[in-house]
């Protein structure tokens, strides 16, 4: 992955040093288990990570602001819905920020009612067909996430095999291969 990440044209070598300090530390979350959690409010059926356990899962980190988490949505679709029925399950993660688009966003200070009835106009505008939970700052800093859109592959086991950061095309395949070898064990 660091690989990856370095070989991207970015025009500062200080954004290179950055993702490979920040692919580093993540590399030290693979092969540990992940961590519980359980949902503040969620659009769809979500109980708590380890009610998940025996399943692979991908937790896909994401805010209704950003462009990248946007453009993954068409791929996180289809990952989920072709895969589904083998066992994968998805959570879209996010938190709540106290405002909506262009909405609020000045004061920042929506209520979270108003903010979670949001969500749920936004997954039927993406067309988002897997569950949304809101949770807490903790459970970002608990995988790390500290960019956006940032998917967490967990195994049946409940163990982390992978986290990408970020969204590119060219990575899908390669991707649902990782995940297909996860469910097929």
């Amino acid at each position: 992955m660091l690989a990856a990440l370095s070989g991207r044209a970015s025009g500062s070598n200080t954004n290179a040093a950055a993702r490979a300090a920040r692919d580093e530390k993540l590399a030290k979350f693979i092969g540990s288990t992940a961590a519980d959690f359980k949902a503040s409010r969620a659009h769809g059926e979500v109980e708590s990570l380890a009610a998940l356990k025996g399943k692979v899962v991908i937790l896909d980190f994401f805010a209704h602001w950003c462009g990248p988490c946007i453009a993954s949505f068409p791929s996180m679709r289809a990952l989920y819905d072709d895969l589904k029925p083998r066992g994968l399950e998805m959570i879209g993660l996010t938190r709540f920020y106290g405002y909506y688009q262009k909405e609020n966003r000045i004061k920042k200070d929506m209520p979270e009612e108003t903010e979670f009835a949001r969500m749920k106009d936004f997954m039927t505008e993406k067309k988002m067909n897997w569950p949304v939970a809101f949770v807490g700052k903790d459970v970002f800093e608990a995988y790390g996430c500290s960019a956006i859109p940032h998917v967490v592959l967990i195994d049946r086991s409940g163990k982390i095999r992978k986290i990408k950061v970020g969204y590119s095309s060219k990575e899908v395949e390669a991707f649902r291969a990782e995940i297909e070898k996860l469910l097929e064990r």
